[in-house]
């Protein structure tokens, strides 16, 4: 995909702006009569309002761009319109209605009962990065939408082209929770070409809290992170795309009476369609279904959700040059991954005088199950497989109350959240006589915690957030404060500092240091209720700037610190892709910085940032830097509006201050791409050829060049939109490294290279 510019920037930022302003009136296009209680739809910000008995309306904060506009009234030819909105001031359109009489029968009139936007367990808190569904769907960062990568830039990172998970703060991948609706969903990834598990279509935002964590979510030393899905409109819509990576389809609509559905199916295509039929290709299948009902329930909103999200890949255990094999058989043992996440649940909200109350159940589960089949690695067996296999599982059911409301002193927010962890680990050696015991672990683990958020102004623009977890763990309690102040000493300028400390209940037995993470993100959770296994604590304090420079131009600068310990660090002494006989208990500190800025006008827009980090990870005796974290990272992307529905796009990503930790072994690997129709993964290396993070890796940079073109049509009566995609990726054919090998006989050194110059995504998608 294209590289991962801040694509949540440009949102963030413009969302702080006030915007431009689109007025004008409608008019009887015969007698020059306004139209009172005409429709006015901003259909790409889902933005509605009616004429006044003048025919005049007004719609402020509209983004800057190329907007769509819809006018109708009954007895009047509906029209399409687009405009090009600036990124500030006033917009005048006034529209003329041709007169097209229709005998009505009886209407109906019903009015739809508003979900509130937010749960209860998020009010008044302020999201670190947040992206609309509207975003998702045009971000020009990326080839086609992904609900997690557009939260990229700033502090988040996510690895280039083989993304295994989300890093913020530099934190692991397994330091974040997900959450759809409030409800937990775990390990939301595929892999070979798609990364998110969560289709755009059906989400109306997607928000990451890490500086100043939701009380009420789950217990994560990094982030949290929760999409919310759509609430069906009063007419039924559908949206959807087919590419060469995934086909997808979201329909949301009335069901009886007042109460709403929505549903969505997803098939990535791991491998890119699979067009080549060699050993190294990758093969599998995923797939994601989403299931909503939104209903009126005890005056108040009840939404009840059903997600699964299921992957199967395999990949050739040998690579050409592996001892035994030195060309690649058709007939080569392939090592299998596969994981699997369930989440059913209910929410419920409802007014409760002057306050709101939320009530919401789930159970969530994933499971993982793994092969690897490494190649022994003496000469008397060379060419032997001793094949490892795991299996993985997590189930949680919980429940959550919670209560928001406000006073003339400030808001409130108490609640209580229970859970009961279930996980489960087991792995089956190739050698019963091997060096160790094989891991095997199963356990409860619940936690029940009580939460308060006071929020109260102490001057003028000065206002205090102040809350408390108090968490009970088994028998042993925990206290998580947390902290943040925030000052806007004029209308341009906001400023913050956050405090907070964090606990983590379960935590991820995969390693972060392999290279089947390339293919295999799942999570293999254990929770801390064995012995053996430490709840991992952790702190983290937090500034941040955001300014508005003139109309068109927002700036955010940022600077942080964390420190961790009692973290699971699984195999890093070597390269399986699990903890296999033993596992290392370490800690980690974090530190860094960003600057972003962000032009948004009527025909351009344009994001720069600049992220620093170091991280340091120490267990076993060594400190290393891990494979996800890089001191430097710099992305841009522009987007020109050539007319209102034609868009190029160019990106481009450089990440300095890598470091890796050369591998023993064959192996090859290629990312997805369509010149080789498909993905490369190849052997099995899992012996360490040189100390962790023991390797500079060079810069890794990269600039794509992507265009779009939309059609509007009506069908029906109802206007709806036909795109078609391109991008191109790597323009300049640079070998961007991923790792280096070396040959323990020789000494000598190998790099694997990433996607070569080649054309990434091409499709098209639709909106009726």
């Amino acid at each position: 995909m294209i590289p991962i510019a801040p694509a949540a920037l440009s949102v963030l930022l413009a969302a702080q702006a006030a915007g431009a302003t689109l007025h004008g009136t409608v008019l009887d296009a015969d007698t020059g009569e306004p139209v009172g209680s005409a429709i006015v739809a901003l259909s790409d910000l889902q933005v509605v309002v009616l004429t006044d008995a003048r025919g005049r309306y007004s719609v402020p904060d509209v983004a800057a761009g190329p907007q769509h506009v819809d006018v109708s009234h009954i007895g009047y030819v509906p029209r399409g319109l687009h405009v090009f909105v600036p990124s500030g001031g006033f917009v005048e359109l006034h529209i003329a209605l041709d007169r097209n009489p229709i005998p009505l029968e009886e209407v109906r009139v019903r009015v739809p009962r508003r979900e509130p936007p937010i749960s209860a367990s998020a009010a008044a808190l302020t999201a670190d990065r947040r992206a609309s569904g509207t975003w998702l769907r045009e971000d020009p960062m990326v080839a086609e939408p992904d609900a997690l990568l557009s939260l990229v830039g700033g502090a988040v990172a996510a690895r280039p082209e083989t993304a295994g998970g989300l890093h913020v703060r530099g934190g692991a991948a397994d330091q974040v929770t997900y959450s759809l609706d409030g409800l937990p969903v775990f390990s939301p990834y595929h892999s070979g070409g798609s990364f998110a598990a969560w289709d755009p279509d059906a989400l109306e935002s997607v928000e990451l809290s890490s500086a100043f964590p939701r009380p009420g979510g789950g217990h994560a030393l990094a982030g949290q992170i929760d999409a919310r899905t759509l609430t069906p409109g009063d007419r039924l819509r559908t949206r959807g795309a087919f590419s060469v990576t995934q086909a997808r389809v979201s329909v949301d609509g009335p069901l009886l009476g007042e109460v709403g559905f929505l549903v969505s199916a997803r098939e990535p295509f791991p491998g890119l369609a699979q067009g080549r039929s060699e050993p190294a290709i990758l093969r599998g299948e995923a797939g994601d279904r989403l299931a909503v009902l939104h209903a009126p329930l005890a005056g108040g909103s009840l939404r009840a959700l059903a997600y699964r999200n299921r992957n199967a890949l395999h990949a050739s255990a040998f690579a050409d040059g592996d001892a035994g094999a030195p060309e690649t058989p058709d007939d080569a043992p392939r090592n299998a991954f596969g994981w699997t996440a369930s989440t059913l649940g209910l929410s419920w909200t409802r007014t409760v005088g002057g306050g709101r109350l939320e009530l919401a159940a789930w159970d969530a589960g994933g499971s993982a199950r793994a092969t690897w089949a490494a190649l022994a690695g003496t000469d008397a067996d060379a060419g032997a497989l001793a094949v490892d296999s795991l299996a993985s599982r997590r189930d949680d059911v919980g429940f959550r109350a919670a209560l928001a409301w406000g006073d003339g002193r400030g808001s409130w927010l108490t609640g209580l959240r229970l859970n009961r962890s279930s996980t489960s680990y087991s792995v089956r050696r190739a050698d019963p006589a091997g060096p160790g015991e094989p891991l095997s672990f199963s356990d409860r683990t619940p936690t029940a915690t009580a939460f308060a958020l006071h929020t109260r102004p102490l001057a003028d623009r000065v206002e205090l957030d102040a809350g408390v977890r108090a968490i009970f763990a088994g028998d042993d309690p925990y206290l998580a404060p947390q902290l943040r102040l925030r000052w806007s000493p004029g209308r341009t300028l906001d400023l913050q500092i956050a405090y907070a400390r964090n606990y983590q209940f379960a935590q991820s037995l995969r390693n972060g240091q392999s290279v089947a993470g390339l293919i295999f993100p799942a999570q293999l959770f254990a929770g801390a209720g064995d012995d053996r296994l430490p709840v991992a604590r952790g702190h983290q304090v937090s500034a941040v700037g955001r300014a508005r420079l003139g109309d068109a131009l927002t700036a955010r600068v940022e600077a942080w610190a964390r420190g961790a310990r009692g973290l699971l660090l699984a195999a890093p002494a070597t390269g399986a892709p699990f903890a296999l006989d033993a596992f290392a208990t370490g800690t980690a500190s974090a530190r860094g910085g960003s600057a972003e800025l962000a032009w948004a006008s009527a025909r351009l827009s344009a994001t720069a940032s600049y992220g620093l980090e170091r991280v340091r990870h120490r267990a076993l005796g060594e400190a290393f830097v891990p494979d996800h974290s890089a001191t430097h990272r710099v992305d841009l992307g522009t987007t020109a509006h050539i007319t209102t529905t034609f868009t190029v796009r160019v990106a481009s990503q450089i990440v300095a201050g890598r470091r890796g930790t050369d591998l023993a072994g064959a192996f090859e690997f290629e990312s997805c791409n369509l010149l080789e129709f498909g993905c490369e993964f190849a052997g099995s290396p899992t012996r360490r050829a040189g100390p962790l993070g023991g390797t500079r890796l060079p810069a890794y940079a990269r600039v794509d060049f992507g265009l779009r073109k939309h059609w509007d049509l009506r069908l029906g009566g109802r206007r709806g939109t036909i795109g078609a995609f391109a991008s191109a990726t790597n323009l300049f054919a640079r070998e961007n490294v991923l790792l280096v090998l070396r040959d323990s006989a020789t000494g000598e050194r190998s790099a694997v290279r990433l996607r070569p110059r080649a054309p990434l995504t091409v499709g098209v998608d639709w909106s009726f």
